[in-house]
């Protein structure tokens, strides 16, 4: 989805671009579609998304952590020394970083310290199918950083000689490093005191989940606020269906026409006709 526009009926007509693969060329298609009511389940910071008219709500920006992503394929096992090992121990499968005693958080938000890496861990292993090195055996890796980890970064922990000089930027040989995805996540939000909540409600019948990140940042919560305004959504279903049909239940008022006799009757016993106006 990348706009989100509100109609006179107060209805949402939502545009998104699709982008498919056709022989050797990408295709891209735009559709749209309209509805009554929508859920935005993403950071508004986030999600690009053009809304019009804005909406009466905009959602605070909060600053999220940045976390790294390394995974890698490598013949090479993990050096031992590059943990302070001896050469001819194992490096641990799982490796995970704390601060050393003379280092504090202080104002960084990356908090690894002089490590540079909060955890490597060792996923498994399997044969290369490329045809240079078929079958040859590899080890799949994977690093959380709150930086890019780069090739000296690399070298380093598989005890391989470094690049050269001018070349930290480029990668290692396909010879020590067969495969590398780099992926950086808004992985959680700094969590930092608040004095209001923030809006679940952005506009009329457009609703927010994302919301409570603000607040907490789980899995479960956020499934939890989703089952909320589910709820929220549903009970405002019913109520407008139930005025709907108590309006079409409703018999209109009937105004009986005056009686001279009971008037009669009423002033031979002493009492006076009420008068009142609907």
């Amino acid at each position: 989805m990348n706009s989100l526009s509100r109609q006179d009926d107060g209805t949402y007509i939502v545009k998104s671009i699709s982008t498919h693969s056709e022989s050797s060329a990408e295709q891209s298609s735009t559709s749209e579609e309209t509805f009554d009511t929508v859920i935005l389940a993403a950071p508004y910071q986030f999600t690009g998304i053009d809304i019009s008219p804005a909406p009466k709500h905009t959602p605070d920006k909060i600053p999220y952590v940045h976390l790294h992503v390394t995974l890698f394929a490598s013949p090479h096992v993990l050096s031992p020394t590059a943990f302070g090992l001896a050469p001819d121990a194992h490096a641990p499968q799982v490796i995970l970083t704390t601060l050393a005693p003379d280092e504090s958080y202080g104002s960084s938000p990356q908090g690894v310290g002089r490590a540079g890496f909060f955890s490597i861990s060792t996923l498994g292993g399997g044969l290369n199918p490329g045809p240079a090195v078929k079958d040859r055996p590899e080890y799949f890796y994977k690093i959380f950083s709150p930086m890019r980890v780069n090739a000296t970064f690399l070298a380093k922990i598989l005890g391989i000689p470094p690049p050269a000089a001018g070349a930290e930027g480029e990668e290692l040989s396909k010879d020590d490093v067969s495969w590398v995805y780099r992926k950086l996540w808004h992985s959680y939000p700094y969590e930092y005191p608040r004095v209001t909540f923030e809006e679940i409600r952005l506009d009329k019948d457009l609703w927010y989940t994302s919301g409570i990140e603000s607040f907490i940042s789980t899995m479960e919560t956020s499934a939890l606020m989703g089952m909320n305004i589910a709820k929220l959504v549903t009970d405002e279903w019913a109520s407008e269906k139930n005025k709907g049909e108590k309006a079409e239940d409703v018999e209109p008022v009937k105004v009986q026409p005056e009686d001279r006799y009971e008037k009669v009757q009423m002033a031979e016993k002493g009492q006076k006709p009420i008068k009142a106006k609907l």
